[in-house]
């Protein structure tokens, strides 16, 4: 037995269903039983069908039946009523779990709690004679325990999001809604995605600005080094010439952390730039009509080409494919020539992409490539040599994607084999494979 009191916070296993711990309708579980059936479920105090029963057990009143009540009704009732049972005022209320009434009110066969609420409401209306709105119907009828499941996951009456929640539209509706809501509010997401796009610019400028600022002030801190340097090279004699190298060397140290710094965040603002031309071109429709033409033919593939990627290195445009003819090529923007080509995967080449990574970290032009035969390369393509390969997936490599952090250094691929896997471009390691899909 147990005593509730206002210090003692009772511990309570959480149902499958709870209703926020209220007890559960009378009239909804009478759609499926007889009141015979379910009068010995009844709470005292609220007289609906007890939800986390609790059956007293006071001495004073030990033969009586029908002693059940819903744990939260219980708990309300003691704090307004000074710890007074229920069944007859006294102190020291005594109760227990009835884990054998739980059971059987958790396998009370009942149709959906959404669904009883609808029929009242249609009910209603109808007897207005107002003009009843579509009706939806959900066909659940099951255990009572079961019902939370089903309303989280299944249930018609959830409601879903608008597909442009991402760009700020809030609106929840019914399934069966949404494209008359998509049809009807057309500008206000066309608007939404344009204050996006116009967020985005600001921001790529801004961080743009700040580029440029800190290319500023790495060019005013590297004067002044080199007049330090001058300085103290005119007023040191030959006994502090190792003193000297010392400051050299932390010079030179500094200047490299300061250029890395600023190759990683031009890689960002690219990555940004590239982000947000993909958005433009998804929505300015105008203007890509007006501008769209055929510019330059690429000729040189014998099958179908699966993937391209476009980059500039040294003031110069390049555009790397891949193809079913188990190739990988490079081509040079402004001459419209083919400059490079790689056939050392024995079979179709499904994605390339140019390495930031080695680019950032090591001055080297490298695509990287994933194809059908299990197999994920890197070129080097200014100096015509494979550099590393990836092998451990058991199927083709349909895709890959570098990382925007850590300037590229992680690889992640996808294959028919049902695995996702990252890879350590430096170290050629496989980090982690993610298991889970059920097919390719």
């Amino acid at each position: 037995m147990k005593q509730i009191n206002e210090e003692d916070e009772v511990k309570i296993e959480a149902t499958s269903l709870s209703f926020g711990h209220s007890c559960f309708k009378k009239d909804w579980v009478l759609q499926s039983y007889p009141q015979e059936h379910i009068q010995c479920y009844t709470c005292l105090v609220c007289k609906q069908i007890a939800n986390n029963p609790m059956e007293i057990g006071c001495p004073q009143h030990e033969s009586m039946n029908g002693t059940l009540i819903g744990e939260n009704c219980l708990k309300l009732f003691l704090k307004n009523h000074n710890n007074s049972c229920p069944v007859q005022p006294h102190d020291n209320c005594q109760y227990s779990r009835s884990n054998f009434a739980r059971g059987r009110i958790g396998d009370l066969i009942v149709m959906c709690i959404r669904q009883f609420e609808q029929e009242l409401k249609t009910s209603n209306k109808t007897k207005g004679e107002e003009k009843m709105p579509r009706v939806i119907k959900c066909a659940f009828k099951g255990k009572l325990k079961d019902l939370n499941t089903h309303l989280m996951n299944k249930c018609p009456f959830n409601l879903i999001s608008c597909w442009f929640k991402p760009f700020g539209c809030n609106h929840e509706c019914f399934s069966y809604n949404l494209h008359d809501h998509l049809i009807a509010n057309m500008k206000l997401h066309f608007d939404l995605v344009t204050q996006l796009f116009q967020s985005m610019q600001q921001e790529i400028q801004l961080k743009d600005s700040r580029i440029k600022q800190m290319e500023r002030d790495y060019q005013q801190k590297l004067l002044k080094y080199h007049r330090d340097i001058k300085i103290k090279k005119d007023f040191n004699n030959n006994n502090n010439l190792s003193n000297h190298e010392k400051i050299i060397k932390s010079l030179k140290e500094k200047n490299t952390k300061l250029t890395q710094s600023i190759q990683k965040l031009k890689y960002q603002y690219k990555e940004e730039i590239n982000r947000s031309s993909t958005l433009s071109s998804a929505f300015n429709f105008d203007l890509f009509h007006s501008s769209s033409k055929l510019l330059k033919t690429f000729t040189g593939h014998i099958k179908w080409v699966s993937s391209i990627d476009y980059s500039t290195f040294d003031d110069r445009q390049f555009i790397c494919s891949g193809s079913e003819d188990e190739t990988v090529r490079v081509w040079d923007v402004d001459n419209s020539k083919q400059i490079q080509s790689f056939n050392k995967h024995s079979d179709e080449v499904y994605c390339v992409k140019f390495s930031p990574y080695h680019y950032y970290n090591y001055c080297k032009n490298v695509i990287c490539s994933s194809s059908e035969d299990s197999t994920i390369r890197f070129w080097d393509f200014k100096n015509n040599e494979q550099l590393q390969i990836f092998e451990g997936h058991t199927h083709g490599v349909c895709g890959i994607q570098y990382s925007f952090f850590s300037a590229g250094r992680y690889l992640c691929s996808g294959s028919g084999d049902k695995t996702i896997r990252l890879w350590d471009v430096e170290t050629s390691k496989s980090l982690h494979v993610f298991n889970g899909h059920t097919n390719t």
